[in-house]
């Protein structure tokens, strides 16, 4: 079955395969849209095959583009629930001033300085974990890195930043 046909211009190459992707996905079976276009099934399928291919990398390039934003987003909350489990790690003191009954002379002051350590807040611990699962989902690369410690505790190492930090695994 031979075509002949004349050279088209770029601008026309791009419209007709735009014709023909349109066509493709609208379920138009490849030996009509040769006819539509006047060229062989053969032409079709190398046209489909290059759309298709130009598809994937565009996708691919606009995939990557948001998975390196996310990347970023979690890098800042990562570093976020770090700095507020440090936050939560330093000993909080308070003064208390109680008046008691004293002798002769009226009600005496008495200064009381309580020191409390909380051992930190195991939400931003969790927050920590989150993110970096979050990571490897996003980088395809299974689970975080965790090493079980004593039951009931977890040790997290972060090879990144070389930080450790022990949470309570309920």
């Amino acid at each position: 079955m031979g075509f002949i046909t004349r050279a088209l211009s770029k601008s026309e190459y791009e419209e007709r395969r735009a014709s023909i992707w349109r066509m493709w996905t609208r379920g138009t079976v490849q030996r009509e849209i040769a006819k539509a276009h006047g060229i062989s099934d053969r032409q079709v399928r190398y046209e489909l095959k290059l759309l298709e291919d130009r598809w994937k990398a565009e996708t691919a390039e606009s995939i990557a583009e948001e998975k390196e934003r996310i990347l970023q987003e979690n890098q800042e909350l990562l570093r976020t629930c770090w700095e507020a489990w440090e936050r939560s790690l330093i000993v909080k003191r308070a003064e208390m001033i109680e008046k008691v009954e004293g002798g002769g002379d009226g009600p005496v002051s008495r200064k009381q300085l309580k020191k409390e350590n909380s051992g930190g807040t195991p939400a931003f611990l969790d927050g920590v974990g989150k993110c970096l699962d979050r990571r490897c989902k996003i980088l395809g690369i299974g689970q975080t890195n965790l090493v079980s410690g004593t039951p009931g505790r977890v040790l997290i190492y972060l090879p990144d930043n070389q930080r450790e930090a022990e949470a309570v695994n309920e």
